[in-house]
């Protein structure tokens, strides 16, 4: 389960709840990308953000009900501005892309171009893996170790990395302010700490502290509270020990955006997290986990984790949607981990004033889309058997933001336009048990703030 956190849309026009309309929303037959490079429109005064409102109704299928019991952020009408970027690689952006290294190696004193492990390191790991105890389905437990022949297969997939590792990590001298910055390579910081930075053409990732470079991932509390984060790990498993408020984490995170100069991006989400090694299965580190995300004048920034892409054919189509977001992991001793992937360039604004649909239809768009949705799982007798009794539905968060809407015969740039997302929770049956945490599976729908289509789910 991927949480979404829902931040507030600002300086937007709020209008009193209404009930949940009957009639069908009208949807523009000249599409979304007509209205926005329609500049006839004028953009209307703004108020300043007013408390949210809330949202209660619910959506009859024909097996099973969708209750909605949601905060709106917010209820708007009127217009919004929309923007256009594309997506760019790090030798498109260079002086932005060399001053984010350089400021995240601001410390460094000396530099290994061999990399950050030696043969001995990688012999470890073969070790590590031979010694570690796997998952068994029979036994429902950590109770069988690799085979003979599975250890030999492990070490066969390292055999090129072992190969090209050297005996000893030989360090050089190294300016940050200078020298050439090599695309994968260790350090050592001025305080003796090692790090290591790995450069690719859409991404800058850098970990701090020597124990980060082994077998060690990164899981935010919300995918580890749904269970399995790790095999046999029990649903409702919460991250202990963190030693960082979340406050200040997200201001050490913000302060180091804004000493590499990072513009245009607000924090889309912050959680607990945890960096865990994968085969003594023990947290190496503990801490917060912020995303940024970008987001324009009065939007606010939206994290997507689980958007697919509707539009399967025709000249718009592009397989992949990847959206700019910055990570960054602070634990008790500062920022540990750094990781900026899917650079675009900075948002250009096409239309200051572009009309939304009243939340009124916003409304009924919304039943239209869950009704669509969820008609084959209704109709399959299957679906219908496993769901029924067994967990029920709730939409508990509306939301608009700042998202990216394809282009017509254009797939290497788009519009930063307005799109509501709902958040639709899926319950188990023993929700609501106080023996038993209340775990929910999200489903996201984005929806068009222009012409109500829906965007991705």
């Amino acid at each position: 389960m991927k949480r979404l956190l829902i931040p507030v849309l600002a300086a937007c026009l709020l209008f009193a709840c209404q009930p949940t309309p009957d009639h069908e929303a009208i949807v523009p037959p000249n599409g979304y990308e007509a209205a926005i490079l329609d500049h006839s429109a004028q953009a209307e005064q703004t108020e300043p953000i007013r408390p949210s409102v809330h949202w209660t109704d619910v959506i009859h299928l024909k097996y099973w009900d969708v209750n909605i019991d949601a905060d709106v952020f917010p209820n708007v009408s009127g217009t919004v501005p929309v923007y256009e970027s594309r997506w760019v690689t790090m030798d498109e952006i260079p002086e932005q892309a060399e001053k984010v290294k350089r400021g995240l190696l601001k410390n460094a004193t000396s530099v290994c171009e061999d990399g950050v492990m030696t043969k001995s390191d990688w012999y470890q790991q073969v070790k590590l893996y031979a010694d570690s105890a796997l998952w068994d389905d029979e036994t429902g437990g950590r109770t069988r170790y690799p085979s003979d022949a599975e250890v030999k297969s492990y070490m066969e997939d390292l055999k090129p990395f072992i190969d090209e590792a050297p005996d000893e990590l030989t360090f050089r001298p190294f300016s940050p302010e200078s020298d050439p910055i090599p695309d994968d390579a260790g350090y050592r910081l001025s305080d003796g700490t090692k790090a290591w930075m790995h450069c690719q053409s859409k991404s800058i990732f850098i970990l701090y502290g020597e124990e980060l470079f082994y077998n060690a991932f990164e899981q935010p509390e919300s995918f580890v509270l749904a269970g399995d984060a790790v095999s046999g790990e029990p649903r409702g498993t919460q991250i202990e020990g963190v030693t960082v408020d979340q406050t200040t984490a997200e201001e050490q995170a913000k302060a180091l955006l804004s000493e590499l100069s990072l513009e245009g991006f607000r924090i889309a989400e912050s959680e607990k997290a945890r960096y865990i090694n994968e085969y003594t299965l023990k947290n190496v580190t503990v801490g917060y986990r912020v995303v940024f995300c970008r987001a324009e004048g009065a939007y606010e920034a939206a994290y997507n984790t689980v958007r697919q892409r509707v539009h399967t054919e025709g000249p718009s189509f592009r397989p992949d949607w990847p959206q700019e977001q910055i990570f960054v992991f602070v634990d008790g001793n500062g920022v540990r981990s750094f990781f900026w992937t899917n650079p675009t360039a900075k948002p250009q604004p096409v239309n200051e004033a572009v009309g939304i649909l009243s939340f009124e239809d916003v409304q009924d768009v919304i039943f239209k889309h869950m009704k669509n949705m969820y008609t084959y799982e209704e109709d399959n007798e299957l679906f219908r058997e496993w769901y029924e009794g067994r967990a029920k539905y709730m939409i508990d968060h509306v939301g608009l933001y700042m998202e990216m809407l394809p282009k017509k015969n254009n797939l290497e740039s788009f519009y930063y336009g307005p799109v509501w997302i709902v958040t639709v929770r899926n319950y188990p049956a023993d929700a609501g048990d106080p023996d038993v945490p209340d775990m929910t599976d999200a489903h996201y729908l984005h929806i068009n703030a222009i012409d109500g289509s829906l965007v991705g789910y």
